[in-house]
């Protein structure tokens, strides 16, 4: 049984990952989720009295900046401004009064149970997509016309792939790569971990995300590098094996499936796919050569006024366009020296920084709570410190 205190870092977990990204919680619901998320967060602040000075720096330069940019911005949306700070300070209260071990921990095993529920719900539309078709109604979330149900949603035009509680199976492959780190890094049994990393890798799979194969392969090459920097046993060695005849057998499938190729076929049914992105690099670089400096304001809509959409799934350059230029250098720097306090060894945490970079710039994830949270990482957050997460 669960102590109230474990019971409570799994709710706060649960939200968390709720909160990032799925339909219902955090698109259909949002305002409601977000601010329930908040006030539970705040619950932290009452059962513990450590702040961490440098995170409440980090913090009041972002509400700072985030006002100047909403004064100086032409149209800017200022529930967005709001919604924004609130998930700025939510993940603020729980990196700094959370065992940040138990956390990463639990969100590996509600990523592992989203995983194993949308399986056989994935392959009944596969089967059953006419029925699927006819019982769900069609609603239009945020621009994307899905059939939604409380634990996994479906694609109107699209079945054969894996959306899990997400908007698309891209977005879903961001959260199963990051619960496959950080398997990697923190569950210390190897039964266990390879029983979750197989429930992954099979999700993982389904979803037919190019960029989810993508970073999968870096996380991999990744794992093989840190293996690298100790002696050679026979067991390193097996682990080594098991892992490139993975990466074989991953490369195989990917390039059957056509996952890959069709998305530059303008035959294939996923070659929407590259004409979307294309089109939303080309739209958001335009739009931040108009304003450079601070941009077009945060959830500006407006902005796009004369292009044949409303929306950008690149969040890298849709941040730079909304909040300027600059705010994605600082942004990201930041971001490069939080990571390299996390993983000390620098080839490792080059390849995983290029991994954040690939997910932010195909989907909408940059201000996900989920994605926020290394910003506010610091030694006190781990209870496992370097011998762990840092050196493996």
């Amino acid at each position: 049984m669960l102590r109230i205190k474990n019971k409570f870092d799994l709710l706060i977990t649960l939200l968390l990952v709720l909160c990032s990204g799925t339909v219902i919680f955090s698109q259909i619901f949002y305002r409601e989720f977000l601010f329930l998320f908040l006030i539970i967060a705040t619950f932290y602040v009452i059962r513990n009295k450590k702040i961490n000075l440098f995170n409440i720096i980090i913090l009041l330069g972002i509400f700072v900046f985030l006002l100047c940019n909403y004064l100086l911005s032409p149209a800017g949306d200022i529930f967005g401004y709001v919604a924004l700070m609130v998930k700025f300070l939510t993940v603020f209260f729980i990196l700094n009064f959370s065992d940040f071990d138990k956390l990463l921990k639990y969100y590996v095993y509600i990523i592992a149970v989203m995983c194993v529920v949308s399986i056989p719900f994935y392959l009944y539309g596969i089967v059953f997509s006419d029925s699927v078709r006819t019982i769900l109604p069609s609603q239009d979330v945020w621009g994307h016309l899905l059939k939604v149900t409380p634990v996994y949603n479906y694609q109107d035009y699209l079945m054969q792939r894996n959306n899990g509680m997400y908007w698309e199976p891209g977005a879903f492959q961001a959260f199963i790569n990051v619960a496959i780190l950080v398997n990697f890094k923190i569950i210390n049994t190897n039964k266990k971990k390879l029983i979750l990393f197989i429930i992954f890798f099979i999700t993982l799979v389904t979803t037919f995300s190019t960029t989810g194969y993508l970073v999968f392969f870096l996380i991999l090459l990744a794992q093989l590098q840190s293996i690298q920097k100790y002696k050679l046993t026979k067991k390193s060695l097996i682990t080594i094996g098991m892992l490139f005849l993975l990466i074989m057998v991953f490369l195989l499938i990917a390039l059957k499936s056509g996952v890959i190729l069709d998305k530059f076929n303008p035959n294939s049914n996923t070659y929407a796919s590259y004409v979307r992105r294309d089109y939303d690099l080309k739209v958001a670089i335009e739009l931040m050569q108009k304003r450079p400096y601070v941009g077009w304001g945060f959830n500006n809509t407006d902005m796009y006024n004369g292009y044949n959409f409303s929306g950008s799934s690149n969040s890298l350059l849709t941040m730079a366009s909304q909040l300027g230029a600059f705010s994605i250098i600082f942004y990201f720097l930041f971001y490069a020296y939080k990571l390299k306090l996390i993983f000390k060894n620098k080839v490792e945490t080059f390849i995983y920084f290029i991994c954040l970079l690939i997910l932010f710039s195909s989907e909408n994830l940059i201000f996900q709570p989920i994605f926020i949270a290394p910003l506010f990482y610091s030694y006190r957050n781990l209870s496992f410190t370097h011998k762990r997460l840092l050196n493996c």
